[in-house]
């Protein structure tokens, strides 16, 4: 079958904004290869995509550079927010608003790394999955983007690694989407929402009140 012979243009235009923050060719073209994958892979995993291009090096090359080769995640991130403010409609503005949720992704094993067992309250029933929480910029044009994203763990995950154990609320509140450098401002009042159930039967997650560096949560 056919593969992928060159970069679609939106990930070429891509390179040209994020190359300096590569130290050499190969983990520009990894990075290109993970971009073009996430566009039109079927199968969105490191063999899936590595599987979809007609000239490529072994897959363990595109896992190493996701893995485990020194290019700072968060100089990216900040990169991709810093071009959508020079955009109208997609930078930060006074009535913007930061929408806090967290989503299962689903998994078959339970020997993957963070995953657990997790209630999925659209489904009605248990799953093994990541539980990640997204924060979300919803614009005043009605465009919205990722900000940052964690991936919660279970006390009994924190407790075996012997790290300190959060609860979602408390991975919401103590998140600081509105620190200098993410240059993000927190509009006064400034509200990020969460739909999720079982946010809203706790008091204490309830209602939290904004220092300007903190998301709030309303029911």
């Amino acid at each position: 079958m056919a593969g992928i012979i060159d970069f679609p243009q939106v990930v070429q235009d891509a390179l040209r904004n994020f190359d300096d923050l590569f130290a050499n060719e190969p983990q520009r073209r990894h990075f290109a290869e993970y971009l073009t994958g996430l566009f039109v892979a079927a199968r969105k995993t490191v063999t899936g995509i590595n599987a979809e291009f007609a000239r490529t090096t072994d897959q363990s090359c595109l896992n190493r550079f996701i893995h485990h080769e020194a290019w700072d995640v968060q100089a990216l991130n900040q990169r991709r927010l810093d071009l959508l403010q020079q955009d109208a409609d997609t930078r930060y503005a006074e009535y913007g608003t930061i929408a806090v949720d967290n989503t299962l992704i689903d998994h078959h094993g339970t020997c993957i790394e963070d995953v657990g067992w997790f209630w999925d309250h659209a489904e009605e029933r248990y799953k093994i999955a990541h539980d990640y929480l997204i924060a979300n910029y919803v614009c005043s044009s009605g465009k919205h983007y990722p900000l940052d994203f964690r991936c919660f763990q279970k006390q009994e995950q924190c407790e075996a690694n012997q790290v300190p154990f959060k609860d979602i609320p408390s991975c919401s509140r103590s998140w600081s989407i509105g620190s200098p450098r993410n240059r993000c401002p927190a509009p006064s009042p400034w509200t990020a929402i969460s739909p999720t159930p079982r946010f809203s039967t706790t008091s204490t997650a309830s209602r939290w009140v904004t220092d300007g560096r903190a998301a709030m949560l309303v029911p």
